[in-house]
């Protein structure tokens, strides 16, 4: 069996992630706000192109396609919260929940 696994962002940290979990035997989908032609490569058409922010998009995107588990790799959608959203959704997160995120995102905070 497959693991459905989702890629939230569009940048080369993500497209390098996207290709290892290819690499080892996941079927990808990837929610990003602008269109990286190698992650939509990889994930052979399984994408959407919206704001990278907007948790009731990713919710309901994930849901429909039945996601076993979610990396997001921007900061953005990190210190906003997505993982807590997404787990409280049922959907478990490889990233930081929002307080831990705080650390990255926050100069002050630290």
């Amino acid at each position: 069996m497959t693991v459905k696994t989702l890629i939230i962002g569009h940048g080369a940290r993500e497209h390098v992630i996207g290709e290892t979990l290819v690499r080892d035997g996941a079927t990808l989908y990837a929610f990003m706000s602008s269109k990286n032609a190698g992650l939509e490569d990889l994930s052979q058409g399984r994408i959407k192109i919206h704001s990278e922010t907007d948790f009731r998009e990713i919710i309901e995107f994930s849901k429909e396609n039945s996601i076993d588990f979610a990396v997001i790799g921007p900061e953005a959608p990190l210190v906003v919260g997505i993982v807590d959203s997404l787990e409280r959704s049922g959907i478990p997160c490889i990233g930081p929940r929002i307080e831990a995120a705080q650390l990255e995102g926050s100069k002050i905070f630290t």
